[in-house]
């Protein structure tokens, strides 16, 4: 396997950013290696920190002797290869295996490699890497990655995919536009954001968002910002819609609980007026409006 010694970085001049291609490297002396994911390895990286040394680690296999089985004792090399000395014995690449000149020597042989084993040790062997700094603008986005094609002019000339982070999404506009903090949301783990809840309440609208939202697509650096720009006007219109009518429906219940309050004081105060015989009709008219109004309320409620 041969050893990398060059590669390319890319830079934004407008970001800042610094991008490349990962090797399992040392970057100024730090591992590219990400300890949550199992695999980083060709994935595109970025960072703000200018490259000043990088480096790559190579584990290398040394043997340093060989173990005796019975006894645990290790020899060196030179003491095993006298061990052998004197066995009549010849490679055959044909049969890919040893040909012994007589029945003896193969026995002996066969006895020495069983009663000792290889003992190897590992030595970390470190190569200074070679780069060469190209313009290339960076995705200022987690969720936009470009698919690998440093030898590009820059990022809008090659595709990139998009995988939207709907759950961050989410908690994101909840805060920003709403002032809701990350513990008054609750989300289960098996559906995307479809049973997503805020205070204990499901928001209507979700499936379907989920089911348009929820997938990765392939697109140019900018069809990806476009997708995810829908993406976030989208959801922030079901959370909008979502608190106007949790407020409408609190500025209802006070506002006409209120009213219907006032409604009954007014028609016990009639109750009790002294009413001539000739305003006798129209007191009960009026008593008839206001029980006609109070109970047409109560049934739209």
């Amino acid at each position: 396997m041969t050893t990398q010694t060059k590669m390319k970085i890319g830079y934004d001049s407008i970001t800042k950013l610094y991008t490349f291609l990962n090797g399992d490297f040392l970057y100024n002396g730090k591992s590219t290696k990400d300890p949550l994911r199992a695999n980083t390895y060709n994935t595109l990286i970025t960072t703000s920190e200018k490259p000043i040394t990088i480096e790559k680690s190579t584990s290398i296999k040394k043997l340093i002797g060989y173990q005796n089985e019975k006894d645990n004792t290790i020899i060196s090399q030179d003491e095993y290869d006298n061990l052998l000395e004197g066995i009549n014995k010849e490679w055959n690449d044909d049969e890919n295996e040893w040909e012994f000149g007589n029945i003896e020597d193969e026995i002996k042989y066969n006895i020495i490699c069983k009663s000792y084993t290889p003992k190897y040790e590992y030595e970390t062997q470190l190569t200074q890497i070679e780069f060469e700094i190209i313009e290339y603008p960076a995705s200022q986005y987690d969720e936009i990655i470009p698919l690998y094609s440093l030898d590009a002019k820059n990022i809008f000339e090659t595709k990139c995919t998009f995988t939207p982070n709907l759950f961050k999404t989410f908690r994101e506009i909840c805060e920003r536009e709403y002032g809701i903090e990350a513990k008054n949301i609750e989300n289960a783990t098996h559906s995307g954001i479809r049973y997503i809840k805020i205070n204990n309440e499901y928001i209507q609208g979700m499936d379907d968002f989920n089911m348009r939202y929820n997938k990765s697509i392939i697109d140019s650096y900018d069809g990806c910002i476009e997708r995810m720009d829908t993406l976030k006007k989208d959801l922030n219109n079901i959370l909008s819609f979502h608190f106007a009518k949790k407020s409408q429906k609190i500025l209802d219940t006070t506002t006409l609980g209120g009213f219907l309050t006032e409604l009954d004081s007014i028609r016990n105060t009639i109750y009790k007026l002294e009413i001539k015989t000739k305003s006798y009709g129209d007191y009960q008219n009026a008593c008839g409006k206001i029980n006609k109004l109070i109970n047409l309320i109560i049934e739209k409620n």
